[in-house]
């Protein structure tokens, strides 16, 4: 399969994980409902159902025989018909539907003392350097500012003289 199909499939996933779980809980309340509620009160609840549970169950079998798939997920088995929720013994009888994800293996860790970088010694090198610039720096402007006073201090006269020569 193409990466880019891969891409496009990849959502899909999520929707297989996603949807089992939704199902498992609308038929628990589903089954719920109708222990404690009239039948014909359900009707409408029993025929959107219904209609879901075509839906899901007709999605999982296109899925299923998708290679890419059956490399990553175990998609869930549905019954053939959706469950009897006015049958006790349907209730007794539902089990959840089972959708297995393979475990990643854990990628092998290399011992992350091992993999460090000793930066004290740079650090303290940078610091060394730091402090040699500073130190020039200073030297540097304490000699331009003795070069500007003795030229304040020079007479007006040698600087005409320097200048016309």
């Amino acid at each position: 399969m193409t990466p880019q199909g891969q891409c496009r499939l990849a959502p899909l996933i999520t929707l297989i994980q996603d949807s089992n779980p939704l199902y498992d809980i609308c038929v628990r309340i589903m089954f719920r409902l109708h222990d404690g509620l009239p039948h014909d009160v359900l009707m409408g609840h029993r025929n959107r159902f219904n209609e879901i549970f075509k839906r899901l169950k007709t999605f999982y079998e296109n899925v299923r025989p998708l290679q890419y798939f059956s490399d990553i997920i175990q998609l869930p088995h549905l019954p053939e018909s959706a469950p009897n929720f006015s049958s006790e013994l349907d209730l007794g009888n539902y089990q959840a539907p089972i959708m297995v994800l393979p475990q990643e293996p854990e990628p092998e860790t290399e011992s992350t003392v091992d993999s460090l970088v000793n930066v004290t010694d740079n650090i303290s090198v940078a610091e060394n350097v730091l402090e040699e610039k500073e130190l020039i720096i200073r030297q540097l402007t304490d000699a331009l500012n003795e070069k500007q006073m003795a030229l304040e201090h020079f007479p007006i006269c040698h600087v005409k003289l320097i200048i016309i020569n």
